[in-house]
């Protein structure tokens, strides 16, 4: 789902979620980014739920990847 001129997209699987964060499983690799539900991640928190499929940017902290920009999949 990717555009020209756009940053790289991601999709996974919600694996958990708690009050001020959630943790998704990357496709393909497996491996499990942080989703912090601040300001500056434009999730749509309403919207997640447990084994929700996603869409997201990755983007990076002193602590890791961190998935930005996360939206759910159509079905």
């Amino acid at each position: 789902w990717m555009r020209k001129d756009t940053l790289a997209g991601f999709t996974g699987r919600l694996v958990k979620i708690e009050g001020r964060y959630a943790q998704v499983e990357r496709d393909g690799t497996g491996d499990t980014i942080y989703v912090p539900f601040d300001d500056d991640s434009n999730v749509q928190v309403s919207r997640l739920g447990r084994g929700r499929r996603v869409r997201f940017t990755l983007s990076f902290n002193m602590l890791g990847p961190i998935a930005r920009n996360v939206t759910t999949e159509s079905a």
